[in-house]
């Protein structure tokens, strides 16, 4: 059969039979169907039907140039069911018309174009599939006015800011604010005619009156695949994860056999397959067991099931699957997560269903990427069956590892967090006559409370695991509040007045420590040997005329001004006033500060850096 896409149609027939068709979008992937959408039946045999609708499709953005971008997404048809052998779809003339478009406010159609999917198998069996690929660019004015131009301005403010005075106190100020289907292919036999495979249908379902409420044996064996188009979203807070795909679904049903010609009236044995629904056949019953969404038995009239011709039914349920997923903080925002989709039979216990995997239990030959989260690996078990009412029913688990791209969060939040950490200890340089040292660490402190809370907000509110990001920030925010109290001491001790003197352990501790601390030389005064050379004989006296400078060669100025001279280097050794050490103060904080927020920085990078290569 020969599909072809672009006719307009007119006719309201629900006897034609419909090509089964899906698009690989994220809200809804199951098969096209509208019973209100007539059909028109030309006098040649031609149908033409024109099923319309809205069609959100996953499309994988390019943001190197936003907001000046250009974004190609495609819109992929696929044959569901029927194999390429069977339904073979090909495109119009005219396979894209852009006669009725509207115009888009904010996106410029830039060229349409459609192509053929390249033949995809799996199984041995193939699918015949379509492209359609739109290529949008943004329209500029708008992100011109409201983010380019700001963004420009306010890059030029940065830089006035030292062009104003020193004195003025507000440079600090100025500076804060500032997708699908697999395809098979199969030969059918020559000798295939459409009243042979009616007869067959008729001699299996009627006539041997096929009971769609009975079991094909005692105990059936299920063998059951994922197929994985897309990870929609893994949001850590709610702890679930949604993925669009299908299953795909086999087992045997011996009544549906007939490969041996003794047992039918007719040598059906060029009917390769035939295609029915669950409305006729009997199917097992199946739930996902750890859904949010949807707890109720997997269960759709439109997908066909496909019956080979010795009994083997296949069929393939699809959605979109939102499971639970329990997360793990720990390495927020360069964090791994292992989620898992369980599959339990309903109703029928493990003696009745039994449910295995298949040997290639997950299929990514038609997965698309993900911008947000890489898909590391994928596993399929067969797990312990699950106990309900004292009887047992048979499970099978589907996990999937998921690593989250590093980039976006390194530059919105670990780079912002690692500058804000430095610019807690950078308080301790800045000048007490500034008027902004206490201001300044507040502002620091409050952006850090800022991203605490943003970062809470993303992560679930469990203790199961602590994050290592959260640690960090709520110590470079104690250090943060701490360096508030000390800004603060610094402060009293600058504006203490020299007739308060500093106590003498006081004094012992910033000699013999605290400027060691700081880094900084201890001060001596130097005497000027050249102010003594000047002084005229007459005004210079032995220092044997004043008491307790006796057998001292040292000749110094007037005698009147002697007596009060005392011992000049041991008062060159000891003099400190408040406004030095508020200086050496501020010298020491600054060191302990920045040994520790490098320190802390980078054992946190480290532990990042070895969990995302492991």
């Amino acid at each position: 059969m020969l599909l072809r896409f672009g006719r307009i149609l007119d006719y309201a027939g629900q006897t034609v039979p419909l090509p089964r068709k899906t698009l690989p979008i994220i809200k809804d992937i199951g098969i096209i169907n509208d019973k209100s959408v007539p059909m028109r039946i030309v006098s040649d045999g031609t149908i033409v039907w024109n099923p319309s609708g809205i069609y959100e499709v996953s499309c994988e953005s390019d943001i190197t140039y936003y907001p000046l971008d250009t974004q190609e997404c495609t819109v992929k048809i696929s044959s569901w069911a029927y194999t390429a052998s069977e339904v073979s779809l090909d495109f119009t003339p005219n396979p894209v018309d852009l006669s009725f478009y509207s115009e888009n406010g904010e996106w410029d159609l830039v060229s349409a174009s459609s192509s053929r999917s390249r033949s995809k198998s799996r199984r041995g069996i193939s699918f015949s599939s379509l492209t359609y690929s739109l290529k949008l660019q943004r329209r500029p004015m708008f992100h011109v006015i409201n983010t380019l131009f700001p963004v420009a301005l306010m890059a030029i403010l940065i830089a006035m800011v030292f062009k104003l005075p020193a004195k003025s106190g507000e440079k600090i100020g100025i500076i804060t604010l500032l997708c699908l289907p697999v395809e098979y292919a199969v030969l059918s036999d020559s000798r295939y005619t459409i009243d042979l495979e009616s007869s067959l249908r008729r001699e299996l379902f009627t006539t041997n009156n096929y009971e769609v409420l009975q079991r094909p044996e005692e105990q059936v064996f299920v063998r059951i695949s994922l197929t994985i188009l897309t990870v929609n979203n893994l949001d850590i807070k709610d702890q679930s994860l949604s993925i669009s795909g299908y299953l795909s679904v086999v087992w045997d049903d011996k009544r549906l056999d007939w490969t041996n010609p003794s047992t039918t009236t007719l040598n059906y044995s060029s009917v390769n397959y035939l295609f029915s629904n669950e409305v006729y056949v009997w199917r097992p019953a199946i739930v996902i067991e750890n859904s949010v969404r949807n707890l109720g038995v997997i269960s759709d009239t439109s997908i066909p099931m496909r019956i080979v011709k010795n009994g083997q039914v296949v069929w393939n349920p699809s959605g979109v699957f939102e499971v639970s997923c329990d997360s793990d903080t720990t390495f927020y925002p360069i964090d791994t997560q292992e989620c898992t989709l369980k599959v339990s039979s309903w109703a029928y216990t493990s003696t009745e269903v039994e449910l295995f995997v298949e040997s290639d239990p997950v299929d990514f030959s038609f997965y698309s990427e993900n911008g947000e989260w890489s898909l590391i690996s994928s596993s399929g078990n067969k797990i312990s069956d699950s106990s309900r009412g004292g009887s047992s029913f048979s499970s099978v688990s589907f996990s999937i590892k998921l690593q989250r791209r590093p980039m976006f969060h390194i530059i919105n939040t670990l780079f912002p967090v690692a500058l804000l950490a430095v610019l807690i200890a950078m308080v301790f340089k800045l000048p007490v006559d500034s008027g902004e040292k206490n201001g300044f660490a507040l502002t620091v402190l409050l952006s850090y409370a800022v991203y605490l809370t943003l970062i809470s907000d993303n992560i679930p509110s469990t203790s199961v695991s602590i994050c290592y990001l959260s640690l960090y920030l709520a110590f470079i925010l104690t250090l943060g509040a701490i360096s508030v109290v000390l800004t603060i001491i610094v402060l009293r001790l600058h504006f203490k007045t020299e007739n308060t003197e500093i106590p003498k352990w006081l004094k012992t501790l910033t000699k013999t420590v605290l400027r060691k601390m700081a880094f900084m030389a201890p001060c001596r005064k130097e005497f000027k040997v050249n102010d003594i050379q000047n002084l005229s004989t007459a005004d210079i006296i032995s220092i044997d005329d004043v008491q307790g400078y006796k057998n001292d060669p040292i000749r110094v100025m007037k005698k009147e001004n002697i007596t009060s001279i005392p011992d000049t280097t041991e008062k060159a050794e000891s003099e400190l006033t408040w406004q030095e050490l508020a200086i050496i103060m501020d010298s020491v904080f600054f060191n302990i500060y920045i040994a520790l927020i490098t320190i802390t920085t980078i054992l946190l990078f480290i532990t990042f850096t070895i969990h995302y290569n492991i």
